[in-house]
């Protein structure tokens, strides 16, 4: 992984990841091209092929947050 530095102050951004909690646990953020298709109780569906991770950088010094699909 390639170091980053923060696009708005210059300080180092440290990798992570954005989780969700499920049941029983959780689950890393993913990114899906165009707008949600919704099926039974507004649960969107999902065909997990075009699910792409999403890798998040934290800046060290400011705490902002970039967000890439990989």
């Amino acid at each position: 992984m390639r170091s980053r530095t923060c696009g708005k102050c210059g300080g180092r951004m440290a990798a992570g990841a954005l989780v969700t909690p499920t049941q029983g646990g959780f689950q890393p953020a993913g990114w899906l091209a165009g707008a949600l298709e919704k099926g039974w109780f507004g649960i969107p569906k999902v065909n997990k092929k075009d699910l792409r991770e999403v890798l998040t950088y934290r800046c060290d010094r400011c705490g902002v947050l970039e967000n890439y699909a990989e």
